[in-house]
């Protein structure tokens, strides 16, 4: 192995999965209090912020979800539709560099709501499991995370991830590995794990947070905007009023937005990745390919060398983005599972 050897990890959804998976071996219910493959699903237990009542997806609360058809009974193709349609849709509207919404444009009103609703449905999620149990140091992606930590030919480790949950973080501390979040925060020269998260994240936090019984939907602007310098993070106390909401849906494609906080997390990941070289390392695991975020992934895979080794982990490929590493890629290798990641010589 080379020395100054470089890693780039890219986390999907599926990331997720394979930890709750680990964690359902010893507490099978969690699965009962847990689904992200279908976001709409928890709708009806999930509490309303100001008054603590459950029903946070209804009529009552979320009204032009409701009435685009959103139902805790969906199944999750039918919640991934809506989501789609409704952030296609906001997508196209931002070309037009507008961002005031009226009365009557109720693909962007639901957007106001489901970007509401998604952060405290992934608060609600994290609160479901206090601790990150000790098992978890035996977990695939653990003990390689701790390989590289532990690496003195491994130079930096940049983590993209595209989930909202914190569970990455909480099981980085868990290990005792440190890591940091440009450019909101930095850490100590011996630092080597880098996490990006261009979809934002249930940590992240604008300035002060106003009194919760105060909570409410902003209609009035599409997207509010602010520095990357302005985030804080905090992974204690996330069920606040924060002003802004730092979450980009499914489907949203971030390369659309040339400035704010996601732009400048891009900007510097972007040129850190262009540097891989034969012998760095890339590892996509559990990521999906939808056709309207299919650029934002195409721009992480089309940046580094076409010698670098490419690791991809699904147990359920897409043939097009099969299709498309394969044409990229002259090292790439597949597995089905991140099971592999125990025997995986770096």
């Amino acid at each position: 192995m080379s020395k100054n050897k470089k890693v780039c990890i890219v986390l999907g959804n599926g990331f997720t999965i394979d930890f709750l998976n680990l964690i359902s071996k010893k507490t099978t219910t969690i699965w009962d209090d847990i689904d992200v493959s279908n976001l709409f699903s928890h709708g009806a237990n999930l509490k309303w912020p100001s008054n603590n009542n459950p029903g946070f997806l209804s009529k009552k609360y979320t009204p032009y979800l409701w009435d685009l058809g959103a139902r805790p009974y969906m199944d999750k193709n039918e919640t991934m539709h809506l989501i789609e349609k409704i952030v296609t849709s906001v997508n196209v509207y931002a070309l037009k560099g507008a961002n005031d919404i009226s009365k009557d444009q109720k693909y962007l009103l639901a957007y106001k709501e489901l970007t509401s609703y998604l952060k405290y449905l992934f608060i609600y999620f994290n609160g479901k499991q206090d601790v990150i149990p000790d098992e978890i140091e035996n977990w695939a992606w653990a003990l390689f995370f701790t390989t590289l930590n532990n690496s003195i030919d491994v130079e930096e480790v940049i983590i993209i991830t595209y989930n909202y949950d914190i569970w990455l973080e909480r099981i980085l501390t868990k290990l005792n590995i440190e890591f940091d979040l440009p450019p909101m925060n930095k850490g100590s020269s011996k630092c080597k794990f880098r996490l990006f998260k261009p979809h934002g994240s249930i940590s992240f936090k604008y300035k002060k947070d106003l009194p919760l019984s105060s909570f409410n939907i902003n209609y009035q602007d599409l997207k509010s905007e602010c520095s990357s310098m302005d985030i804080d993070i905090k992974y204690e106390d996330l069920c606040t009023n924060n002003p802004i909401i730092f979450l980009i849906p499914p489907a949203g494609d971030v390369n659309r937005t040339k400035v704010g906080w996601n732009a400048s997390l891009r900007q510097i990941y972007e040129p850190k990745i262009k540097e891989f070289k034969k012998n760095d390392l890339m590892i996509i695991s559990g990521i999906s390919y939808w056709h309207v975020d299919r650029a934002e992934i195409d721009n992480i895979l089309i940046s580094p060398s076409s010698d670098i080794d490419l690791v991809n982990i699904n147990p359920s490929m897409d043939k097009y983005f099969e299709s498309v590493i394969n044409s990229l890629f002259m090292n790439y290798i597949h597995f089905d599972s991140s099971e592999v990641l125990k025997e995986f010589i770096i």
